[in-house]
């Protein structure tokens, strides 16, 4: 892909995570502020905000370091991934949400281990020969 196109694509994702970052933070403060006023404290729902918070931070870390050809890092790809996961099994229903689980877990195994531009290089390598 040309640095241009991957420019754009990294100014797309950033731009969307702050956005759902600041909408999710929004609701979970208006959540967190409404039993003051004589409403009810929905857990449910801060959890929710709570973790589409975990997944905009993570993936604004992880496209910040994209973008600037740094090596991410494990725990970084961890903590992306436990937010996945924990936000799967909030949302959807038992079966749904172990498939969704084992594919997001297979998708960051993949996509951490060819990060790496020598593994990139030596699998095209393979292929070819």
């Amino acid at each position: 892909m040309p640095m241009k196109d991957k420019k754009y694509v990294f100014y797309i994702a950033s731009l969307t995570s702050k956005v759902v970052l600041i909408f999710s933070a929004t609701l979970m403060a208006i959540y967190l502020i409404l039993p003051l006023f004589g409403g009810k404290l929905f857990f449910n729902a801060v959890v929710k905000c709570a973790g589409w918070v975990a997944i905009a931070l993570g993936v604004i870390a992880v496209v910040n370091r994209s973008s600037k050809k740094i090596h991410i890092r494990g725990r970084e790809y961890l903590l992306l991934g436990l937010a996945v996961i924990f936000n799967l099994i909030v949302w959807f229903p038992y079966p749904v949400d172990i498939i969704l689980c084992l594919i997001s877990v297979i998708i960051f195994l993949v996509s951490y281990r060819y990060q790496n531009p020598e593994n990139r290089n030596r699998q095209n390598l393979g292929r070819h020969s």
